[in-house]
């Protein structure tokens, strides 16, 4: 039966540029559930801060999994700081989760 409430976090694997490598790498990152409102303010102040990108995606990353350290905001920090695609794609993965569908043909 689908659920008007979403669950708070979910789980996506996400694919990150790795300087040198063919392939992208694949991790699992946990998200947090965002509404609609929440999330046009939350994209809209992304937009428009000048802080560092590891402050827009702490908002909404919560853990991760086939990463070589344990999940903290100092480990997220020290991937944007080391990857720099890597907010980006984490941005664009995420409101992809959100917003479309995944029907399979």
């Amino acid at each position: 039966m689908f659920s008007l409430n979403p669950k708070p976090l979910f789980w996506v694997p996400v694919r990150l540029t790795v300087p040198g490598e063919p392939e992208p790498a694949t991790l699992e990152l946990q998200f947090a559930h965002m509404a609609t409102d929440q999330l046009k303010a939350w994209v809209d102040d992304a937009r428009e801060r000048s802080t560092n990108d590891a402050d827009t995606i702490r908002t909404i990353v919560r853990d991760w999994r086939g990463v070589d350290a344990e999940f903290s905001e100092d480990a997220l920090a020290q991937l944007v700081r080391n990857y720099p695609a890597s907010a980006a794609e984490i941005f664009e993965q995420y409101l992809r989760a959100l917003t479309e569908s995944r029907t399979k043909n």
